[in-house]
């Protein structure tokens, strides 16, 4: 019994060890994501201060609109209605692309807006 307890121990073990290298490539993954996010933010918050120094406001309201567009496709790909699953999902597909995997999303479900939920495949 006790050659039993020590194979699951470095089953489990392992098991663990795996969960937490996913979870820290997930976690590193989301880190880059937010420090381009942090360098595009400064670099509209400086094209649109050049505009603002120039007062040339329909450049301003062009830029702003642009900037509005790619906020709207830039979107969570799964809305399940389960924020946790929505994270999840959302969490794998990011990891996924940041390593050039395709990503095929299918649901077995249909009419899911019928529920409240939506389902985007933009990968």
């Amino acid at each position: 019994m006790h050659l039993f307890s020590k194979k699951a121990a470095k089953k489990m073990a392992a098991y663990q060890k795996e969960l937490i290298e996913t979870h820290y490539q997930e976690v590193d993954n989301m880190y880059r994501q937010i420090r381009g996010w942090r360098h595009d933010y400064r670099n509209h918050i400086q094209t649109m201060k050049a505009y603002a120094a120039t007062e040339n406001w329909d450049a301003i309201r062009h830029y702003l609109d642009l900037l509005d567009k790619d906020l709207t496709t830039v979107d969570t790909v799964v809305k399940t209605g389960n924020a946790m699953t929505d994270a999840i999902l959302n969490s794998k597909i990011s990891l996924a692309r940041s390593k050039d995997i395709q990503v095929i999303l299918s649901s077995p479900l249909p009419n899911l807006e019928r529920y409240g939920m939506e389902f985007h495949s933009n990968y």
